[in-house]
C-alpha cells in the first residue's frame, strides 16, 4: 500500500474468523516467517497496512492458507546390508506424504536425491554403492499440499 510504515500479520486456524496479530513488519520487509506455526497445522493469514504507527483503516488483504512443514524426519540410520548394499532406516514423520533419500560422498556438500519413498515406509536399501568408499545419507520429510520438500534430517554416515 502507498504510504504504508508497517504491516500487521495476523493469523488464524480458520478462515473467516479468529484472527490473531502475530507480527509488525517494516515496509521495507515485505516478508515474513512465521517462526511459531506448528507441525501439520494449516493457517490462514491476513495483512493489513499500517501509517505511523497505527492501524490503517486501509484494505485489509483477502486469507491465504498455508499448511505447515511436516515434522522432522528423526533417528535417521545408515549402516552396511550385505554385500554392495546400506540400508537407510529412519522414524516416521508425522504429517509426510513421502521421503526423498539423498546420497554424497562427502558430509556437508554434494547430496544427490537417489530414491523417493512412499510415507507408508520407513526404509532404503541402496544397492548403488562401492565397497571402501564412504557414503553419507539424507531424508526429506515430504508433505504434497506443499508442493515441496519439507525438513532435511542431519547427514548419516556408513563405511561401505
Amino acid at each position: 500500500m502507498k504510504g504504508a510504515s508497517a504491516y500487521y500479520v495476523y493469523r488464524s486456524t480458520q478462515k473467516d474468523k479468529g484472527f490473531v496479530k502475530v507480527a509488525r513488519v517494516s515496509a521495507s520487509k515485505l516478508a515474513y516467517l512465521d517462526k511459531k506455526a506448528k507441525v501439520n497445522q494449516k493457517y490462514y493469514y491476513k495483512v493489513v497496512s499500517g501509517t505511523k504507527g497505527k492501524y490503517s483503516s486501509g484494505k485489509v488483504s483477502n486469507a491465504v492458507s498455508v499448511a505447515a512443514l511436516p515434522a522432522n524426519t528423526k533417528k535417521v540410520t545408515a549402516k552396511q546390508d550385505g554385500k554392495q548394499r546400506v540400508k537407510v532406516t529412519w522414524k516416521k514423520a508425522k504429517g509426510a506424504t513421502g521421503y526423498d533419500i539423498y546420497r554424497s560422498t562427502k558430509k556437508n556438500k554434494g547430496f544427490v536425491k537417489i530414491a523417493k519413498v512412499s510415507a507408508s515406509k520407513q526404509a532404503y536399501v541402496d544397492t548403488k554403492v562401492k565397497s571402501n568408499k564412504t557414503y553419507y545419507y539424507k531424508v526429506v520429510t515430504k508433505k504434497k499440499a506443499l508442493g515441496s520438500s519439507g525438513k532435511i534430517s542431519n547427514a548419516v554416515k556408513v563405511k561401505k
